[in-house]
């Protein structure tokens, strides 16, 4: 699996703010999330997952506070480097910059997040101790431009550390297989922000705000 920093580009936001949002449609969307599992739509695995409620299972999966970081993390800003590298830089909830370091691919994870193949990139201008020297991350899914045609936005799980080990074993299994810390578009519509939330629960996706 090659590298393709394409869809990396622009502006990214953690996905724990959707959590506090106090607009009357995210407020809804949430709603309709914790009655959707309450009537148990969707089978006894959904069951097991969401026996807590949705949101609480979301925000034990998405955390981005870990060891390392005391901080949360508002969002990214990537931009491109040399041939096909990207420069991240890590902002916080505050909106404060975290440091900004230049990523190359280090290796593939054949089984990462949700079993698939994940990108570990590594920050060549971090220095040892960084919690932001490695990243782990499944590519962006789907490509920016879906949203263009009314689709969902372009949204990514990730992982980071300093170490590479407290990440991946040596036999290639994650550390941390269920910390699915995710970004999403950062330049999207707060419609667009609520059908994330709405799909993730197989909810009806909304043409407009609800008044």
């Amino acid at each position: 699996m090659d590298f393709d920093r394409k869809e990396w580009l622009g502006n990214w936001e953690n996905f724990e703010l959707y959590f506090t949002d106090g607009s009357p449609a995210m407020v809804r969307s949430w709603e309709d999330a914790e009655k959707a599992v309450k009537e148990n739509k969707n089978g006894l695995i959904s069951a097991i997952l969401f026996r807590h409620g949705a949101k609480r299972f979301w925000q034990d999966a998405c955390y981005t506070v870990n060891k390392e970081n005391p901080t949360m993390l508002g969002g990214w800003n990537i931009a491109p480097s040399g041939a096909n590298d990207i420069i991240i830089d890590w902002i916080a909830a505050d909106g404060k910059s975290l440091g900004h370091y230049e990523y190359g691919l280090d290796m593939v994870v054949e089984k990462g997040l949700e079993g698939k193949p994940n990108f570990l990139l590594k920050a060549k201008n971090a220095p040892e101790g960084c919690p932001f020297r490695y990243m782990l991350s499944m590519p962006p899914m789907p490509e920016h431009e879906e949203k263009n045609r009314g689709g969902l936005i372009s949204h990514l799980h990730f992982q980071y550390s300093s170490d590479r080990d407290m990440l991946v074993k040596v036999n290639g299994k994650l550390r941390h297989p269920h910390w699915y810390a995710t970004m999403c578009d950062r330049d999207a519509t707060l419609l667009q922000r609520c059908n994330i939330v709405r799909a993730m629960h197989k909810l009806d996706i909304w043409d407009s705000l609800p008044e």
